[in-house]
């Protein structure tokens, strides 16, 4: 991505355009225009979704408890919580439920404890509650901090590192474009180490220009070994939707002000003028954060 805020890529963008034929070739000279309305079209989304951005990254939460045991966060969709406090109390996850092969359930431990449902891996998604057991969050002002991750992220993707080289790897990205490195672990072992070239073992270099293919570059030492990738991306229909407003705003350009006009044969053109597409408008309804900022 152009902009660490970008939800779909410049190639997207010029296919949508001008198509991606051989006949049809995109101008050099418009891709930094493209590039400029593709984050300003980005950051309107976030605007109109209350999002500061879609991809992973961590927050800390302040909250006003008003009594209830069960509070929702904020963000969407929540991969992990570090930290959970009541005022100057650290709460712990709550224990696992265990059972028998009677169908009493008792919990494993005393001591109350927070728990949230995950999130299932794909968008939208939807706001996610922190519920505390045995304990309620008590009234007042900010005194309740939540420390997590947030954002769509591939978590753990699988792959084996070629056994020859290149030992690279393109992620799947089954549900929208690669839009940053979030890790890189041996599978059921330790975490890999993001390098900026020339890799060995137990490193990894993640991709650097999207536009071109995302890969994951390994060492030689690796060859062979199974990984797990995590990553943020871009959901697709909302890439799709970034495209569409680009592209809109694009040929305006060739008819500011221009509401309909005359062809040959007494047809007449006109043109939408509203500032956001309504597919658009659509596509964005299930991603919006409805709770107060």
């Amino acid at each position: 991505m152009g902009s660490p805020i970008d939800l779909t890529l410049l190639q997207n963008v010029k296919d949508w355009i001008y198509g991606n034929s051989a006949s049809s070739p995109s101008p050099v000279v418009d891709d930094a225009i493209l590039r400029r309305l593709i984050t300003q079209a980005s950051q309107f989304v976030l605007s109109q979704l209350q999002r500061q951005t879609l991809f992973y990254h961590s927050i800390t939460e302040l909250r006003s408890g008003v009594g209830t045991p069960s509070m929702t966060l904020r963000e969407f969709p929540v991969l992990s919580i570090s930290q959970v406090m009541v005022g100057n109390q650290l709460i712990p996850p709550r224990p696992p439920l265990s059972g028998s092969a009677t169908p009493v359930i008792t919990f494993s431990g005393a001591q109350p404890g927070w728990s949230f449902e995950p999130w299932n891996g794909y968008p939208p998604g939807r706001p996610q509650a922190v519920t505390l057991s045995s304990y309620r969050y008590p009234r007042d002002f900010n005194n309740i901090q939540f420390n997590y991750t947030a954002g769509y992220v591939v978590q753990g993707e699988v792959q084996t590192i070629p056994a020859a080289a290149p030992y690279t790897i393109q992620p799947l990205m089954p549900m929208g474009a690669w839009a940053g490195d979030v890790g890189v672990s041996y599978v059921g072992g330790v975490a890999l180490v993001p390098v900026t070239s020339a890799p060995t073992a137990g490193q990894y270099v993640p991709p650097t220009d999207p536009n071109d293919n995302p890969v994951y570059t390994f060492a030689a030492a690796d060859a062979g070994r199974p990984v797990a990738l995590s990553y943020s991306f871009a959901p697709a229909d909302l890439s799709y939707a970034v495209c569409k407003w680009v592209g809109e705003a694009f040929t305006y350009k060739s008819r500011i002000g221009l509401k309909s006009k005359i062809l040959a044969q007494h047809e007449t053109m006109t043109y939408q003028l509203t500032a956001m597409p309504d597919d658009v408008k659509l596509i964005l309804n299930p991603y919006k954060n409805q709770l107060p900022i």
